[in-house]
């Protein structure tokens, strides 16, 4: 057990959400903020210390992934960085309104609300449209390879508005109005100050379906505005005081090493491989936010529901870790010229 000023934290947990959230972060790109900081609230710990320390840690595990993705080739660095400088507006922005409703009360019940509301949106949108590109290559004819990137009507009309200065991104392949990007970080970071995430799990659906880089660069990319981003909140919530170190620490023990095996098994998945888990696990912490603010909202009467919340969230993202496992276990045997079940033939690139 791990004693903290004013409350505890079994460390057990906090280890396994470490190697968990690590590997995760590793395979899809994300800071995993937006597991962290659910995941500690239903722990049990202030969701003022709970946003700083979430902050505070992604930025040390996403330092780990963006080096790991950018020797592998994964990362448009020039993008990462167009999307981060504005988002540290952003963020500023987001920390002066949790601020705000830390005064009011009611920081608890805010933070989790929006985390559901964009989890619903993006995890929702995101295993759906997994699930569609999915069975659209199980149904082509065997040997037939879809390894092209499809760029989504939305990000092709983004690219087409012509309002200078448009800016080039070469390495995705994407040419695009600098206004776009501008907008899009700084919203991205107001909802990094405010949550307590790096921003990767919106990063990522936002790169692919509203930009149009391909996934595999959208994850590599996401790392490095997540590294910017969470530097510049992760440090203002420390000078506040609004950190707790010790969970921190615990949790990094775990997550780098999970950082590596998560990034190791990108090797050869596809994109919607990546977007699968990435679907699933935020569909699934949804799921646990949502029994966890029927708790708050119940005036913490009913002890069922925070059970329920812990079980719930740990389980999705036991699943998920599981599910990376196995994608790299598939890597391994396909390396070696060995076959795989066919339900995963789907989820890799190459012969």
């Amino acid at each position: 057990m791990l004693h903290l000023s004013g409350f505890d934290v079994n460390i057990i947990p906090l280890l396994l959400l470490g190697l968990s959230v690590g590997v995760l972060s590793g395979f899809t790109g994300v800071g995993g903020g937006f597991v962290v900081t659910p995941a500690l609230i239903i722990m049990g710990v202030p969701a003022d210390l709970a946003v700083g320390t979430s902050l505070f840690w992604v930025f040390l595990n996403s330092l780990a992934g963006s080096i790991i993705h950018r020797n592998r080739g994964n990362a448009d660095v020039k993008l990462g960085i167009g999307l981060a400088l504005p988002a540290l507006f952003g963020v500023e922005a987001g920390i002066r309104l949790a601020d705000h409703m830390r005064r009011a009360g009611m920081q608890d019940v805010a933070i989790l609300s929006v985390s559901i509301l964009l989890m619903v949106f993006i995890g929702v949108y995101t295993l759906v449209e997994s699930l569609k590109r999915k069975t659209a290559i199980d149904q082509t004819e065997e040997g037939k390879e879809l390894t092209f990137h499809q760029t989504t009507m939305l990000a092709r009309r983004l690219q087409a508005v012509n309002l200078p200065p448009r800016v080039k991104f070469p390495r995705s392949g994407v040419t695009i109005s600098i206004w776009i990007i501008l907008a899009l970080g700084f919203l991205i970071g107001i909802i990094t100050g405010f949550v307590g995430v790096g921003g990767g799990f919106m990063i990522v659906p936002a790169l692919t379906y509203v930009v149009g880089a391909p996934v595999i660069l959208a994850v590599g990319s996401s790392t490095v505005h997540v590294v910017i981003s969470s530097f510049y909140g992760g440090g203002r919530y420390l000078l506040s005081g609004d950190v707790a170190i010790p969970i921190a620490l615990v949790l990094l023990s775990t997550s780098l090493p999970g950082v590596l095996f998560g990034a190791s098994a990108t090797r050869h998945a596809r994109g919607v491989a990546i977007k699968l888990v990435l679907g699933l696990i935020i569909t699934i912490v949804c799921m646990g936010s949502i029994i966890k603010l029927t708790w708050f909202l119940f005036a913490k009467a009913v002890p069922f529901l925070e059970i329920s919340a812990n079980i719930v969230t740990f389980t999705g993202i036991t699943l998920s870790v599981l599910i990376v496992t196995l994608l790299q276990w598939g890597a391994g045997r396909r390396e070696k010229g060995k076959p795989i079940p066919g339900a995963l033939t789907s989820l890799f690139r190459g012969p």
